[in-house]
């Protein structure tokens, strides 16, 4: 499709995104989550009664790990995790479900290391890997099954292994084919089945759990480079969604999964969308991502229902920079959140909700949710929502001195 018809579309889309009058909501708490040195990748989960939030901060040349919890008394204080010892962090992953189980996953030196949450405690740190792993993410299911899955080199080639603990120990598989070089692997899961998928060579790649035991792999071929794949899982349907870059330009393709078939790639979004977002709900799937808007950039959120995308909606103000959108499903209600330049260039936060009255959009710049101290960094920032409207968003942004800490917003 051509430029000027998908800039005609935009203008059609920002046209009829207006957003209902404001309904009085629960307010936002803000803390600052600090353990004394500049932060980085924040993740965070959200349960009743319960709230967790994990992220890396820099000593020198040193990464060190550390976790805050927030139970009804309130948040803890940071609790190191790793990287203080001789070896630094390099990656990590965290996931929680709706009870307050949850799932910790690290390397460490040359090794993936994970601790598990159950019944209200964390249990003792396991060890995975002992070759190098990368990209560790990590699932948590809803009856309290841990899932993790990473890069790790097999012989000469780069594998995707998938770690199963349903509260009896690990179990480890290597779920990518062999001499394929797999990466940047993505996980979901639910109650006695899973989904990892990966990028290799120009493929995307993917294999499901399913019965005890994994399916044969399959993959979507690409003549050209197919990256960072995103996934999905609700019962019975999956959304696979990635980037993928050829002559004609970069842009995003999508695949679903109904049972046990697979839709073929479609193309998603205009030419030059990027950085996409899904989650999984009862009744469908929620998308969002970064693409062209009039000179600068644009989050949009489009819902995938039944058998069909519905009509997308721009969520970021226009005339300006917006990037690196998050976004959580908990039945009739979502969220998304991103960063935003304002007028004068400064990175802020922004949310947009959805629920039974349509989407809910800031009207104007001076409803960002990031206090007025530094620059919001441009990373992803993490959300958790649950079906009864609580809420959690946790973002790096600079204080008054410039040091990026973390910040956690609640609506309870």
């Amino acid at each position: 499709m051509r430029k000027t018809t998908w800039l005609l579309l935009a203008l059609a889309l920002a046209a009829c995104s207006t957003a209902p009058p404001k309904q009085e909501a629960p307010a936002w708490t803000t803390t600052r989550l600090t353990a004394g040195h500049p932060a980085k990748r924040v993740k965070a989960a959200l349960a009743p009664g319960y709230a967790v939030v994990a992220w890396e901060e820099t000593e020198g040349s040193r990464i060190r790990l550390y976790l805050a919890e927030r139970t009804e008394g309130g948040w803890s204080d940071p609790t190191l995790i790793a990287g203080g010892g001789n070896d630094t962090v390099v990656d990590y992953d965290l996931a929680a479900n709706a009870r307050g189980d949850a799932v910790l996953a690290w390397r460490e030196g040359s090794r993936v290391r994970v601790r598990v949450r159950r019944n209200g405690a964390w249990q003792n740190m396991v060890q995975l890997a002992l070759a190098d792993p990368m990209r560790i993410t990590v699932a948590m299911d809803a009856g309290g099954t841990a899932w993790v899955a990473w890069r790790q080199k097999v012989g000469s080639y780069y594998r995707i292994l998938v770690a199963r603990d349903p509260g009896g120990g690990f179990r480890t598989w290597t779920v990518s084919p062999d001499q394929t070089h797999a990466q940047t692997p993505d996980l979901a899961a639910l109650s006695g089945e899973a989904l990892a998928v990966w990028q290799a060579r120009s493929d995307i790649g993917y294999a499901a759990f399913r019965n005890g035991a994994w399916q044969p792999p399959g993959a979507f071929r690409g003549a050209f480079s197919n990256t960072n794949p995103r996934v999905a899982l609700a019962a019975n349907r999956a959304l696979l969604i990635w980037e993928k870059n050829d002559p004609g330009g970069s842009g995003l393709r999508y695949a679903r999964r109904e049972g046990d078939s697979w839709s073929s790639a479609s193309r998603l979004g205009p030419p030059e969308a990027g950085r996409p977002a899904v989650a999984a709900g009862e009744d469908g799937f929620l998308a969002a991502w970064e693409q062209p808007d009039l000179g600068g950039r644009a989050v949009v959120a489009w819902f995938f229902r039944g058998s069909t995308w519905k009509r997308g909606v721009y969520l970021s103000l226009p005339g300006t920079m917006a990037c690196c959108p998050s976004v959580a499903l908990a039945g009739e209600r979502a969220l998304v959140a991103w960063r935003q330049d304002d007028p004068g260039g400064k990175g802020r936060l922004y949310l947009a909700e959805a629920g039974g009255g349509g989407w809910q959009l800031p009207q104007d710049f001076a409803e960002a949710l990031s206090p007025d101290a530094g620059d919001v960094a441009e990373a992803t920032p993490a959300v958790g929502l649950l079906e009864d409207g609580a809420a959690l968003v946790a973002w790096i942004q600079g204080d008054d001195a410039g040091v990026r800490r973390v910040w956690v917003a609640e609506r309870r």
